[in-house]
């Protein structure tokens, strides 16, 4: 697949520095060179529309299955970026026919450092996120794509069906239903950003475990975008979660991670200002739903 790769990757890498340049993050050279081990890229649609990063973990048959069905339904529009921290599934073989760049990284690169190397090498204007846990249907990009073309939408989350919802989860579903409505960033596992927003905040922080990036990025995207239009919930960009696998199978990870963003958004010992920031949504949604007639 390679039209160009890089091994040993130096942090005064030409490739690496101008890419960091570009989104304003030098700086970060040292760490990501300590983990990227090779990187292969190959020639992707031009320009793309949409870039999936996809950071293997546990890859099964129906998701390799289901990114295939992906690609051949968006041909034109999609780039694939696969970031494996030597994945050891017996699937892994068929996944570089599909890739337009291949990330090889250690096993132990956390995982928010690499859907932000990911994200580094994308050459789209929005970027899309998917766990390996779960199989997306082939109308999932373009859903994204139409919903992230709307005036004032900055990032937008989609569902997983078929699933129920986890005790970690705390607030979240993984399926909000069949309508549309404004809704916070709150799912790693299916969500969808545009480029520039994402790199002009700093990408996911790389100092969470895995669970609950999504929700911290989009408190830093209220933050600098407090319109209410700027995050969406998007039920036509739809994924399934295969048999014998749940969207968090991270259980102690995502445990560990919304502890470390619950004490981020709590400056006080008696105040939980994620706790608010979710009651601030749940309004909304009470108020959308109301002008609706729904209730």
């Amino acid at each position: 697949m390679a039209e160009l790769c890089l091994t040993g990757l130096q942090p005064n890498s030409p490739e690496l520095v101008r890419r960091l340049r570009n989104v304003d993050w030098l700086g970060r050279e040292f760490s990501y060179a300590q983990y990227i081990r090779s990187i292969k890229m190959a020639e992707a649609p031009e320009p793309p529309a949409m870039s999936l990063i996809l950071c293997l973990d546990r890859l099964e048959k129906k998701v390799v299955a289901a990114l295939h069905m992906l690609l051949d339904a968006n041909p034109d529009s999609l780039e694939i970026i696969i970031v494996n921290p030597q994945c050891s599934s017996p699937w892994l073989a068929v996944l570089p026919r599909i890739a337009h760049v291949w990330i090889d990284v250690d096993d132990n690169c956390p995982e928010y450092t690499s859907r932000n190397m990911g994200a580094l090498f994308a050459n789209a204007p929005m970027l899309l996120f998917l766990s390996d846990a779960v199989a997306p249907v082939p109308a999932l990009p373009q859903a994204y794509i139409n919903c992230l073309s709307r005036e004032g939408v900055i990032a937008a989350r989609g569902r997983v069906l078929k699933e129920r919802q986890s005790y970690t989860a705390l607030f979240r579903r993984f399926d909000l239903g069949d309508c549309s409505f404004p809704w916070a960033l709150d799912l790693d596992e299916n969500m969808a950003i545009l480029a520039q927003q994402f790199f002009s905040i700093g990408g996911f922080d790389e100092t969470l475990q895995p669970g609950f990036g999504a929700l911290e990025l989009s408190a830093k995207i209220y933050q600098r975008f407090p319109e209410y239009q700027a995050q969406q919930y998007c039920p036509e960009a739809a994924a399934f979660s295969h048999a014998g696998s749940t969207p968090l199978h991270h259980g102690m990870d995502s445990q560990i991670s919304w502890k470390q963003l619950t004490e981020k958004y709590a400056p006080k010992k008696d105040e939980n200002h994620l706790l608010l920031y979710y009651d601030y949504w749940f309004s909304l949604l009470k108020k959308f739903m109301k002008d609706k007639g729904a209730v």
